[in-house]
């Protein structure tokens, strides 16, 4: 049976006392003047009564410390209470502050929070040992003066249960959260570099040892780990945040790897960067609350929208090869990109985006495939989200390319990182695009991509023609369609996804047909002299890249 002092009196404590039992104190006041230190080799259990730590006194205690909403435990802000001893142990704090807090057990013996708790000052790790502090699903917050000491590997604030550390500010400033889960030390540091602050303003961390759910599907280089941050009575918040992690959370390349935040809706990655030396991540931050990991970096565009000359129709972009079953599931360019299913039914074509160096547009940096749907607007693979474009330049030249047009691209590099992200619109003005004569005017004031190329070079042609002294050759698409796709058979039709097909109609066709109860199925090689060329047998049209 465990020896019990019980207080129901008022002690003032002058001198060193040590007890060499539970202290429960039921509705007595114990206090412990300045420069004085009690001593409880066991459990401090404050009931129903008071216990008043005055500046400079000191309260050791080898066992569990449980203060009741009933009592008042008042820790002057330079007060100690230090935790000492073996076995894992409790902390409740009953709604009361602390002021310094020391923690000193032996080797692998933790503490833990059974309530949310408050440090006004300090909060030391001193032994050499390896000590946790853990808070579950409990807050633990720090005063704004309040600082850590002495974290590292082995001693840190087990912060992976749904509790986080807050800690006050009322300005700007840089503060290291040191935390960790169960099994490894994971700080995180947050520079607040704008924001409107009052005397409620905090902000809190915590951390998640499982690669974030929300992920990218076609991520392939990330961390198993993220931090929840969220900052509370701060108007205008920015921050530099950075994470580090532990070489069992790398999954993939760990150099693709940057800063990324996830607002709840989606990732952002102003500023991002990795120090793969240090395993660290970095990013920048301007909102309240977000979710902090490692990944490959996403260019993005808030909007990309485009039109396909063999395909429009009176305002919007045919549909009739996702209508036909003919929309492959495999990009036709070769980039790999795959789906299990064409994802809606406004899923006018695949298209191909080609990131350009700003320094040399001529010079490719990334190629994406992407879906293009019947409004113009170029979207994901899953045919609604806007693009993104993975381990890609912070800022390119954005050139666009489908597998019988003509390619376009910006006159200018865009920026891919900045929020709000740049939207551009390539079908209201020819100026939209690079170069001269870069697009078709399909209706008055509308632009859309030179259609007709069949054969997939950088030209429109209907004759083939050489180039003298030594060329080159410019061939005929069609000539392609006729030859190539249809084997000479003027009269012959092919229902095939084909760049032959350039009005994108399903069909391929060498002369125009009327069918009696299908209607008319038109030539793929009129549209090219007489939609492109305008009857011009000797027209060419250029690709401008």
């Amino acid at each position: 049976m465990k020896n019990k002092t019980k207080f129901i009196f008022l002690l003032s404590i002058f001198f060193p006392i040590f007890i060499n039992a539970q202290l429960i104190n039921e509705g007595g006041s114990i206090i412990v003047e300045p420069g004085t230190t009690l001593y409880v080799e066991n459990d401090v259990q404050n009931t129903s009564g008071t216990i008043q730590l005055k500046s400079n006194s000191n309260l050791i205690v080898s066992g569990d410390f449980k203060n009741e909403i009933a009592a008042t435990f008042d820790a002057n802000a330079n007060s100690t209470v230090k935790f000492i001893g073996a076995g894992d142990k409790n902390i409740k704090s009953g709604g009361d502050d602390f002021g310094i807090v020391i923690i000193e057990k032996t080797s692998g013996n933790n503490l833990t929070l059974l309530d949310p708790a408050t440090v006004k000052t300090n909060l030391q790790f001193t032994s050499a040992n390896y000590n946790k502090l853990i808070i579950n699903s409990n807050d633990l917050t720090l005063e704004s003066s309040a600082t850590i000491a002495n974290a590292d590997n082995n001693h840190y604030i087990q912060a992976d249960d749904g509790g986080m550390v807050f800690k006050k500010l009322t300005a700007i400033e840089s503060f290291t959260y040191p935390i960790g889960d169960n099994d490894d030390y994971s700080p995180i540091s947050v520079n607040s570099t704008a924001g409107t602050f009052n005397s409620n303003s905090n902000i809190g961390v915590n951390v998640v040892d499982l690669a974030h759910p929300n992920l990218y599907s076609e991520t392939d280089a990330f961390i198993s780990r993220y931090w929840n941050l969220e900052a509370n009575d701060i108007t205008n918040f920015a921050a530099t945040l950075t994470g580090t992690y532990v070489d069992a959370d790398i999954n993939g390349v760990e150099s693709d790897m940057v800063g990324a935040n996830y607002n709840g809706t989606d990732w952002h990655f102003l500023n991002a960067s990795s120090d793969i030396a240090a395993n660290t991540v970095t990013g920048n931050i301007n909102e309240n609350g977000v979710a902090f990991t490692g990944m490959n970096f996403y260019g993005k565009m808030a909007s990309i929208k485009a039109y396909l000359h063999g395909a429009y129709d009176a305002g919007v972009l045919t549909t009739e090869l996702n209508s036909a079953g003919l929309l492959p599931l495999t990009s036709p360019y070769g980039s790999g990109e795959s789906v299990a299913a064409i994802p809606t039914g406004d899923i006018t074509d695949w298209i191909k985006i080609e990131l350009r160096d700003p320094a040399d547009p001529s010079n490719i940096l990334k190629t994406y495939s992407k879906f293009l749907r019947n409004d113009g607007e170029i979207v994901e693979l899953d045919g609604t989200s806007t693009p993104r474009f993975m381990d890609a330049p912070t800022d390119a030249f954005i050139a666009i390319r489908h597998r019988n047009h003509l390619g376009i691209r910006t006159n200018s590099s865009m920026d891919l990182i900045s929020i709000p992200y740049q939207t551009h619109d390539f079908t209201t003005a020819s100026t939209q695009a690079y170069g001269t004569n870069p697009m078709k005017e399909v209706v008055s004031g509308v632009w859309a991509m030179w259609g007709g190329n069949a054969n997939g070079d950088e030209h429109v042609r209907a004759k083939q023609i050489f180039i003298p002294p030594s060329g080159p050759t410019i061939y005929s698409d069609r000539d392609y369609i006729l030859n190539t796709v249809l084997g000479g058979d003027n009269t012959a039709q092919e229902d095939i996804y084909d760049p032959g097909d350039t009005n994108m109609d399903g069909h391929v066709r060498a002369k125009q047909i009327f069918i009696p109860g299908t209607g008319t199925i038109y030539s793929d090689r009129d549209f090219i002299l007489n939609k492109v060329l305008i009857g011009d047998t000797n027209g060419q049209i250029d690709e401008q890249l």
